[in-house]
């Protein structure tokens, strides 16, 4: 009941009509998102295998059975996710949770595109999904039981609170922040980076012992 005001659905405009025809949009083009400020912001996982690519010329905004005109898509390539800026005020925000106190077993929910709430839950925690990875990106992915991750959903903990999105693999909440926390400051994409590769000496096969300095597990910087 708490995220339930903040749905939002990324959607082919459609035409103003009489005729119901004019109203339909074509399979797969509807993404469910996230309201995350009160003036229009909005967050959405990026289609990935869809032939559809949202623009502010052929798409809208759909909330609480209101469609809304685009002004402003900001995309980002590291999290595959976009803030899409819409006119209008008051909107009703979704409150951000903690990911990482997520725990593996936990309930959560998916929000659909047809705006129902599907629950699975977290039956892996991993600190990576490679053996090597960006230092920036270093932090918990998660996998989890059933079909949300092939809808791009947004998913939210037991609470009503936004805690990750769930695609092809889950990103938790802490990856995206400082994305949309740029975009809110600065009106586009930027990270500070660290200039380093991280490498889990658990997963690489025939690494120099002396550099895990007689280490079993951990993770080394480079």
């Amino acid at each position: 009941e708490v995220a339930s005001p903040s749905i939002a659905i990324l959607r082919a405009k459609t035409a103003d009509s009489v005729n119901p025809m004019a109203w339909q949009v074509a399979t797969g083009t509807d993404r469910p998102g996230v309201v995350v400020t009160s003036d229009g912001w909005i967050l959405f996982m990026q289609p990935t295998a869809s032939s559809f690519l949202p623009t502010a010329t052929n798409s809208e905004v759909w909330i609480g059975g209101e469609r809304f005109a685009i002004t402003k898509i900001v995309s980002d390539s590291l999290t595959s996710l976009s803030m899409v800026k819409v006119e209008g005020q008051n909107f009703s925000a979704v409150p951000f949770g903690k990911s990482s106190e997520a725990r593996a077993g936990e309930i959560v929910f998916g929000l659909l595109d047809d705006q129902r709430l599907l629950a699975t839950s977290l039956v892996d925690i991993s600190t990576s999904l490679t053996s090597d990875y960006r230092a920036e990106e270093y932090g918990h992915y998660w996998m989890i039981d059933s079909s949300v991750g092939s809808s791009s959903a947004p998913l939210v903990n037991a609470s009503g609170e936004l805690i990750g999105f769930a695609d092809t693999s889950v990103t938790p909440l802490d990856h995206i922040l400082p994305f949309v926390q740029s975009v809110l400051k600065d009106g586009y994409a930027s990270y500070a980076g660290l200039g380093a590769t991280i490498v889990d000496i658990n997963q690489v096969i025939n690494i120099d012992s002396a550099l895990k300095m007689n280490q079993k597990e951990g993770a080394l910087v480079i």
